[in-house]
């Protein structure tokens, strides 16, 4: 793997996991989450994509996003989804909403001194709790 894939990939899992992760593991589910879709790391929640049966009934879908970001904070171009592991109209929806939710999220609020290990991203979501 190229390094500095790698460090974007380190520097976005140390960000997700001080913002995303205890969001997720927020004892109020996927209800308190919604309740300000201004932040951006409640639209960029798989939870508020799809309801809690359609999680349930999809539990190996898997949802990688590419993107570039400008210096500012700004989504450059149209963000690549990719979505597995479900049927036709399952992958659409959360593909349609994945792209809204990452577009809808911008700017973001990252150290513009480390525009370099964070220009490209990348990021992967499961229905699978144990991923």
């Amino acid at each position: 793997m190229h390094v500095g894939l790698l460090k974007i990939r380190l520097l976005l899992a140390t960000l997700f996991m001080a913002i995303i992760v205890p969001l997720t593991c927020l004892s109020s589910g996927a209800a308190g989450l919604a309740d300000d879709p201004k932040q951006p790391a409640q639209r960029l929640d798989i939870r508020t994509w799809l309801s809690e049966d359609e999680i349930r009934a999809n539990p190996h879908l898997v949802i990688t996003v590419t993107f570039s970001l400008t210096q500012s904070g700004m989504v450059e171009g149209t963000p690549e989804v990719k979505a597995t592991g479900s049927d036709a109209a399952v992958l659409k929806k959360v593909t349609d909403r994945a792209r809204k939710a990452v577009l809808d999220s911008a700017p973001y609020q990252l150290p513009p001194e480390k525009y370099d290990l964070w220009k490209n991203v990348e990021l992967t979501f499961y229905t699978d709790p144990a991923k």
